[in-house]
């Protein structure tokens, strides 16, 4: 069989080209290994944020635990991305730039789309009964009650939207930064022989 060299990969002769097809395995597998590690250190955060929250808790150590909770989050979110996508790239058949690139977004988008999906029918069931029973209270009645002015929630929503965008595009580039490392190994050489 002839062979040809390609990123220092031996690949037959007549194979696909990097452009010609994508590698769902390593998509899929990217998107598994990734949730999964940002689960289980969203997890680990979260139990250490019961654990502080013993109710001997002030309220600005709670603020301080909330803020500690949500920075930990957002390193889980990174945390995962990178090592799903940096074992996505490890194991995809081609290691083009372009091809790191789509897959990576391919990969963060399929991640994206689960998440919110397993998200939405999450808080759905959570919400249901919060929302039937706050209907029948006029909404002025409900702000009085609460004491919280209306516009600092609508404030709020809209901070929380930025902090969403921002992340998922962090979340890309780590995804595609962590892809195209992956992809790009130095141990292509001690692969080859090995086989």
């Amino acid at each position: 069989m002839q062979t040809t060299d390609s990123s220092k990969r031996v690949v037959p002769v007549g194979a696909n080209t990097p452009t010609s097809t994508v590698n769902w395995g390593a998509i899929i597998l990217a998107v598994v290994i990734g949730m999964g590690i940002t689960m289980l250190l969203v997890a680990v955060g979260a139990a250490a944020g019961a654990m502080a929250e013993d109710g001997d808790v002030s309220d600005g150590d709670s603020g301080k635990i909330a803020a500690a909770v949500g920075a930990w989050t957002v390193i889980a979110a990174l945390g995962g991305t990178f090592v799903g996508s940096y074992i996505g790239g490890r194991f995809n058949r081609w290691s083009s730039r372009g091809s790191a690139v789509y897959h990576a977004m391919g990969a963060w988008g399929v991640s994206i789309i689960v998440g919110a999906w397993l998200g939405a029918s999450g808080t759905s069931g959570l919400l249901g009964s919060s929302l039937t029973a706050s209907a029948n209270q006029p909404r002025k009645a409900q702000a009085a009650a609460s004491g919280v002015d209306p516009k600092d929630i609508v404030d709020a929503i809209g901070w929380s939207g930025w902090a969403l965008a921002g992340g998922l595009a962090l979340t890309l580039i780590v995804a595609v930064t962590a892809w195209w490392s992956g992809a790009h190994r130095s141990l292509d050489d001690f692969e080859v022989e090995a086989a």
